[in-house]
């Protein structure tokens, strides 16, 4: 049996206000940057860390105004049993109960499942360090019942340990620390030698020593002066020696090098490597450090040494670091692997894009503290509405089974409204985190149904927001392919909390459309900032109704490299079938602005970039579009007029 953090509740640390957050065995923490992930991170490494830090008072919650309502932080703790495949379990084994403290700090759930929960609390006064540092038994986790204190935090930090792998680390640093994982693996050379061996070694690094001194004039000089010493303290014993290699197995690691060679290259030392195989290298040895600390406990438990059990928790702080985007696939593939619970936060699409998206987690601002969310699914459901519906069959469908059954159905239907179902996950996966993984990390989205709005919405935004890029203010634009592709993206939008808003197309039924997918995920359309186009119109048509054709004209001709381009397309075009049986017919005023139409939609993405420089370099927004942008900047900016905007 094994053991699982399933959930952690942090109040009053840094920006994590009153957060409760649900864990897997691997759970990949998303969001933009400073929104709480890597405080997530020391806030269970100051419980549990190998090396914990020291909490002060600039570690407690501030709020808007610059004001600490409370001066203590609290951090729980629920930890479950599970099988060895990642199943919940009722009941813990003997081992582990008595490692966490015995059947006394033991509770159970509501569901009669057994758990054992915590509460770790740091009081502040008028000093920086804490006051006071309270462990207590949590008897109710939902309810917050606090039991009796906890003395025996010790051996249960004995029995449950976090590795914390932060984002500055170095392997060519590691070295050099007896501190890093690295160094405390090294510090211990002398297990597992045999004393023959341990002999023969000691041998050895004496023949090397002494082979290294005759052999150099510059050594046999200056030991030959500083034997002088000798004499000056008149020591009896072997006085002073000069060891170009340590003499003692234990000091082999003072200065041990760790070299990589690649491609058929010469070895070098991590040194002369990247930030990315130092880095990565870095990583491999703590997982490798964490394998070795469960090798010594099997090792005394085969011995039947008395031993205390581990459960490992590796925090790792964006692991893609200095890696190009393969190296980041390859690498989370290797961190499953490593033992115990995994939690890492990142930035990478290429890392969150490989997580199971139950395990996903995504922070985000809120006023001035930080919310949490995840993606809730109705797998569970399903499955027994499935089974329910099987016994229904198999009975034969009669009223008396009907009456027994369908009340069941349609409370678990109920249970499971909102969730996310199967086929809702596969979509999700294919057109979410295996594509476009950079929407997980997304302050606001919007959505749109073709390529020439991808091209030409940033730049109409540049210009609205006054030269700074929507990037940088965390705007992303998504092509959805189409009116009908609009729902994954929605549902994402809805359970990570994120802002979006949408241009729709009003060409056939497409309005309609939106608005249909907008009441399935939402319930209504008021939960989206929706900006549909005129009646009958496109983004194309949105563009030539402006008023504004010599602009699209003159970007036209910019593009093809001939003045009055549009005059060439009508004489080639014009009487010519378009799709389907309509014939074009470019006569007359109207007929040159269809051409010119017709025009931009058979060439949407060559024309879309140098139309939309075209336009913003009038400070020409077309008014549906600068209602799009009117409505982000409410929510961005809510305190400025927007009223009496040009």
């Amino acid at each position: 049996m094994n053991i699982l953090i399933d959930k952690i509740r942090i109040k009053n640390f840094r920006a994590l206000q009153n957060v409760e957050i649900e864990l897997k065995p691997i759970t990949v923490l998303v969001g933009a940057n400073n929104a709480g992930k890597t405080t997530l991170l020391r806030a269970l490494n100051s419980v549990l860390g190998v090396s914990r830090p020291l909490l002060n008072k600039d570690d407690l919650f501030i709020d808007q105004n610059g004001v600490s309502l409370e001066s203590t932080i609290v951090i729980d703790l629920h930890i479950i049993p599970i099988t060895q495949d990642g199943k919940r379990e009722n009941q813990f084994d003997t081992p582990w109960m008595s490692a966490l403290g015995g059947s006394d700090v033991i509770q159970q759930d509501a569901q009669g499942r057994e758990f054992f929960g915590f509460r770790s609390s740091f009081h502040f006064e008028k000093e920086d360090t804490p006051s006071l540092l309270d462990y207590e038994l949590l008897t109710d986790w939902d309810a917050q019942v606090i039991g009796m204190k906890l003395t025996r935090m010790r051996q249960i930090r004995d029995s449950l340990k976090m590795y914390f792998i932060d984002a500055q680390r170095d392997l060519h640093q590691d070295a050099g620390l007896r501190t890093s994982f690295f160094g405390r693996m090294v510090a211990q050379l002398e297990h597992g030698y045999s004393k023959e061996a341990l002999d023969e070694i000691k041998a050895l690094i004496e023949q090397a020593n002494n082979k290294a001194i005759d052999g150099s004039t510059v050594l046999k000089h200056l030991s030959e002066k500083l034997a002088l010493l000798n004499t000056a303290t008149q020591t009896s014993g072997n006085g002073v020696s000069i060891n170009p290699l340590p003499k003692n197995i234990r000091d082999l690691h003072k200065g041990m090098k760790v070299d990589f060679q690649d491609n058929g290259s010469d070895s070098f030392g991590m040194e002369y490597h990247g930030m990315g195989t130092r880095s990565w290298a870095s990583i491999l040895t703590a997982g490798a450090f964490v394998d070795w600390d469960l090798q010594r406990i099997q090792e005394k438990m085969d011995n039947g040494e008395e031993t205390n059990l581990l459960f490992p928790i590796i925090a790792l702080e964006e692991p893609e670091a200095h890696l190009h985007p393969n190296a980041q696939r390859t690498l989370y593939g290797q961190l499953k692997g490593f033992s115990g619970q995994k939690i890492i936060s990142t930035h990478s699409p290429y890392i969150a894009g490989q997580a199971d998206l139950s395990e996903l987690r995504h922070f985000y601002k809120a006023e001035d503290s930080v919310e949490v969310t995840q993606l809730h699914f109705s797998t569970e459901e399903d499955s027994k509405i499935k089974e329910l519906n099987k016994k229904i069959e198999d009975a034969g469908k009669t009223p008396e089974v009907f009456k027994e059954y369908y009340p069941q159905i349609q409370q678990l239907k109920a249970s499971s409204k909102g969730k996310i179902s199967a086929d809702g996950i596969r979509k999700l996966k294919k057109e979410i985190t295996e594509k476009r993984g950079e929407l997980l990390f997304s302050k606001i989205m919007i959505l749109f149904e073709g390529e020439t709005e991808l091209i030409a919405l940033p730049i109409f935004g540049k210009c609205y927001f006054k030269g700074k890029h929507p990037h940088e203010l965390g705007i992303t634009f998504v092509d959805v392919g189409g009116s009908g592709n609009y729902v994954p993206f929605l549902i994402i939008a809805k359970f990570l909390n994120i802002p979006s808003f949408i241009l729709s197309d009003a060409d056939g039924n497409t309005a309609v459309e939106v608005e249909n997918h907008l009441k399935d995920v939402f319930g209504d359309t008021n939960n989206v900032g929706l900006v549909c186009l005129d009646p009958g119109s496109d983004f194309e048509k949105c563009l030539t109704d402006c008023g504004w054709d010599c602009l699209i004209n003159e970007a036209i001709d910019i593009v093809e490299g001939q003045e009055k381009y549009i005059d060439s397309y009508i004489k080639e075009f014009d009487g010519k079938p378009k799709k389907g049986t309509e014939i074009r017919t470019y006569g007359g005023e109207q007929g040159r602005k269809n051409a010119l139409l017709d025009c931009m939609r058979d060439n949407k993405t060559r024309y879309a970039a140098e139309i939309a420089e075209q336009f913003v370099s009038f400070d020409v927004i077309p008014s549906k579009i600068k209602e799009l942008f009117i409505k982000i900047d409410q929510l961005l900016n809510p305190t400025k007029d927007h009223d009496n905007e040009p």
